[in-house]
């Protein structure tokens, strides 16, 4: 409510949000902040990801990536590497920064905060031996029944430079971001740790 509107959008724009993603592997659907004039509920319930908010899986991991990236948030790619026929490696793009969403210092302090997150708070579920796992859980309501089960997200990364991997799980109706989704990552991070990505 202090922050007020403009900077919550402003900040939001700053992470991609009301932005045509056309990148050239994948077009991904547009995530989308409201715009227009907001309540003070509106606004509370946008600030924190619920109200008219409206995000991909997809841009969730770029945002998670982008914190544990000092604040750039990378292209998204479908390829790591292409063989061919005669099993000659094929030249694909490399990595490339899709755009800067916030400076070091804050990128720092979210980061801070994701992994405390995963080490002693909602995220626990999350967290794989040997490696510092960053994220945040959500429980995103979709409905103003409550008999209807929330969806279930977890959105992080693994902090190592051998492993820059970042990951966003959603459940439909799920319930739980901390107890279902948050598994789920830690489920997909470990064995993409151990496939050697």
């Amino acid at each position: 409510m202090e922050l007020g509107a403009s900077r919550l959008r402003w900040t939001a724009s700053d992470f991609g949000f009301n932005e045509n993603f056309l990148f050239s592997d994948l077009i991904v659907y547009n995530s989308v902040f409201p715009s227009g004039r907001l309540s003070k509920d509106q606004l509370a319930w946008n600030g924190i990801g619920q109200g008219t908010v409206q995000v991909t899986p997809l841009h969730m991991a770029m945002i998670a990536g982008a914190i544990g990236n000092g604040g750039n948030m990378m292209e998204p790619r479908l390829l790591l590497s292409a063989t061919g026929a005669q099993g000659n490696a094929r030249a694909l793009p490399g990595a490339r920064v899709y755009k800067r969403c916030c400076n070091e210092a804050v990128a720092a302090a979210v980061k801070d905060a994701m992994i405390e997150c995963v080490q002693s708070g909602t995220g626990k579920q999350a967290q794989i031996k040997g490696y510092t796992v960053a994220g945040k859980t959500g429980s995103a309501e979709t409905s103003d029944n409550k008999s209807v089960r929330t969806d279930a997200w977890f959105a992080g990364f693994v902090d190592d430079p051998e492993h820059p991997l970042a990951i966003a799980v959603v459940l439909e109706k799920g319930g739980s971001g901390g107890t279902v989704a948050a598994p789920i990552a830690q489920r997909v991070l470990n064995r993409a740790i151990k496939m050697g990505y």
